[in-house]
């Protein structure tokens, strides 16, 4: 807890001077769990790229190159 509000600290401020309801509330965890949901997914499709890729033949460092992702977690694949 304490980690993301040192890293939102200024969303924290404005949150902290603004009324807080139910409303407010169910809108804000909402679109956390979107903003996971999406990050959890797009995560996902990567691992099955490079999955995909490695299955293929291709190079670690073109699908390092492609999804981002580092060469132990291509390795573990």
């Amino acid at each position: 807890m304490e980690e993301y509000l040192t890293e939102n600290s200024d969303e924290v401020r404005r949150m902290l001077s603004l009324e807080w309801d139910d409303e407010t509330y169910e809108r804000v965890i909402k679109a956390e769990g979107r903003a996971e949901g999406h990050a959890e997914g797009r995560a996902e499709v990567l691992l099955e790229i490079a999955r995909n890729m490695k299955n293929e033949g291709a190079e670690k460092t073109l699908i390092k190159k492609v999804t981002g992702l580092s060469e132990e977690e291509i390795g573990a694949l």
